[in-house]
């Protein structure tokens, strides 16, 4: 009986410094996760009414590599790249409304997701660019 806990003892004493650092290095790998996504999502969030933006087209590219097996994120960005992608000839005012409106529900896909809870009329008709911007960001003359 005392070899049994003896040896007990031993792994206890060697198995246990492994698993804390493991079970920290995954809850901190975890952390970073959720920082990453949660500042990209205040990126699209402050660029959103400037999305020509280098900042705002850098993040809205990282999505999927930041929200790679979320579902209803995955759809909504991929939906929207393909409207972006496609061409706006036919009815530019059309093809700029589709473009909020799907560019709406990915950040609404994505606040869902990290546990902020807004209504997407707010997404939709929120966001200020100031008159002597382009659409691109930058101030014109």
């Amino acid at each position: 009986m005392d070899l049994y806990l003896g040896i007990a003892v031993v792994i206890a004493t060697l198995t246990g410094p492994v698993l804390a650092v493991l079970i920290t290095r995954f809850i901190d790998a975890k952390r970073d996760r959720k920082t990453r996504q949660t500042d990209l999502f205040r990126t699209l969030m402050r660029s959103r009414r400037s999305s020509l933006s280098p900042e705002y087209v850098a993040a809205l590219n990282t999505v999927e590599v930041e929200f790679a097996g979320v579902k209803p994120v995955e759809n909504a960005q991929r939906e929207l790249l393909t409207h972006l992608n496609s061409n706006a000839q036919a009815n530019p005012l059309e093809w700029t409304d589709r473009i909020r409106r799907l560019q709406t529900r990915l950040l609404y896909a994505i606040a869902n997701y990290l546990g902020y809870e807004m209504e997407q009329l707010d997404v939709l008709e929120g966001g200020y660019s100031a008159d002597g911007m382009g659409h691109d960001g930058r101030a014109t003359a």
